[in-house]
């Protein structure tokens, strides 16, 4: 208790220095905690999906003439299911699907802005998402099915139970017959409503077969998530091979990447995680360094009631850890004020970051903000409290004069190797910035728009004379 009371007593006597502290650790604190929490999000990506790890999505890479096309997404419409047919050895359920956008509008007119896809039977078990009612199985075999989210539910229908509602898609009329439990942000799925597949085929929207045609988004789900994956590739390649066999001037190669790996496939998201890691993490260390001098600072004039301190019986451990509950204090402080500033900038920050602050920062992750508060006390605390405790007791009568400063160079030298990187990398971004908002694209694109018909209910050619006929075109 003695303890505590010294530490609020000092605290409450240094107001200036502990308001520039407090200042200094919400800020510092509070972005390195946002980015590095924006990492974990992004490396989380999928694993809201029930045993993620043995689902796979399927991928082509096509040669033609001896020029090989980047790998996509974009599969042949009957692949995932001829996998499933011949593999039932190792493939558990396979799912071909389509987005379809921002399609439906209610009975009475009014847009639903909630993303569509379209997708066979075994939707839902394939890609492990809880079904809350229906029969997926059975249901989504017809046609004009839908399912719908539950956040979908809570927004639209107030928690009311939807089945049976028809919802309204162009000409066509689809039927609720069940509800889905709503995926994150963090997902490749990020659909509110899932339409039955023969909806699009029996209507001819879409090619489904193995020569060419409509690109489909495909995913299996394996008995045995250890499989070799080169046993795995090999496998798949031969059912293809069977439907799609190679021609003299063209050919195809599937791949089944794990969902779990997908997000680190993408070049350009590895660079930016790896930014955006070194930008965290040099903001923490100019946060922590620069509290750990700013206490130092204050050795000269504190030295003397650190030895009435020992005086009065206090050994060097009971010092240390006096100085170690002061930074446990100021960053708690700290991490209130972090509070209150994400709540009153939620939307700004969330803006800015691509990704909701919400689940950025949820239960999941509350890891990152303990990871960070620990770490801190200990850059912070450790450094000064091991130099406070080795003042000694004759400290009372005379002045306290430190002359090793060589480790305080490097402390200083560290901090101002931080703030040169960040402001480094700042310059270099808003250069970026400017130079893609100036340089000369060739066109005006001032008055440019881009139009995306996602329904597929209108042919290019209306779409076009429809957007045509208008005055402002």
């Amino acid at each position: 208790m003695k303890q505590i009371y010294y530490t609020f007593r000092s605290l409450s006597q240094n107001k200036a220095a502990t308001t520039i502290k407090v200042l200094s650790l919400t800020l510092g604190l509070g972005m390195s905690i946002i980015l590095f929490a924006g990492i974990a999000y992004t490396l989380s990506y999928n694993k809201c999906l029930r045993d993620y790890d043995s689902i796979y999505q399927l991928m082509m890479q096509f040669e033609t003439a001896g020029n090989k096309s980047d790998i996509t997404r974009q599969c042949y419409g009957k692949l995932a299911g001829s996998l499933y047919e011949e593999l039932p050895d190792m493939i558990e359920s396979a799912v071909a699907m389509r987005d379809l956008g921002y399609c439906f509008d209610m009975s009475d007119g009014r847009n639903l802005p909630y993303f569509t896809t379209a997708a066979d039977s075994l939707f839902f078990e394939t890609m492990g998402i809880n079904v809350i009612s229906g029969n997926p199985r059975m249901d989504l075999q017809q046609n004009d099915v839908i399912y719908v989210s539950t956040r979908m539910v809570d927004e639209v229908f107030h928690g009311e139970n939807p089945v049976g509602t028809q919802l309204i898609r162009g000409n066509d009329k689809a039927t609720i017959k069940g509800v889905f439990e709503a995926l994150p942000a963090n997902c490749d799925i990020t659909c509110d409503i899932v339409l039955s597949l023969p909806s699009l085929l029996n209507r001819g929207i879409g090619y489904f077969g193995w020569d060419g045609g409509s690109g489909w988004t495909e995913f299996v789900r394996l008995k045995d998530k250890d499989i070799d994956p080169e046993r795995l590739h090999a496998l798949i390649n031969q059912v293809t091979e069977r439907h799609a066999p190679p021609a003299d001037d063209n050919s195809c190669e599937t791949f089944a990447i794990s969902i779990r790996d997908s997000i680190l496939k993408n070049s350009d998201l590895r660079r930016q995680l790896m930014i955006l890691g070194a930008l965290a993490l040099a903001l923490f260390l100019i946060t922590a360094l620069n509290y750990a001098l700013m206490s130092i600072s204050t050795l000269s004039k504190r030295a003397k009631a650190i030895g009435v301190h020992k005086c009065c019986g206090a050994d060097s451990n009971k010092i240390f850890g006096m100085f170690v509950l002061e930074t446990v204090t100021i960053t708690l402080i700290a991490l209130l004020l972090m509070g209150i500033m994400w709540w009153l900038f939620n939307d700004t920050i969330s803006e800015l970051t691509g990704n909701p602050l919400t689940e950025m920062l949820n239960a999941d992750r509350a890891w990152v903000i303990v990871a960070v508060a620990l770490m801190m006390v200990a850059v912070g605390a450790v450094i000064p409290g091991r130099l406070f405790a080795r003042v000694p007791v004759s400290q009372v009568f005379r002045r306290f004069s430190e002359r090793n400063n060589g480790w305080k160079r490097v402390l200083l030298f560290i901090e101002l190797v931080g703030v040169s990187f960040v402001f480094a990398w700042l310059c270099a971004t808003s250069l970026q910035y400017r130079h893609l908002r100036t340089a000369d694209k060739g066109y005006d694109s001032d008055l440019l728009v881009q139009v995306e018909n996602m329904t597929m209910d209108i042919s290019p050619e209306a779409a076009y004379n429809f957007i045509r006929s208008h005055q402002a075109v």
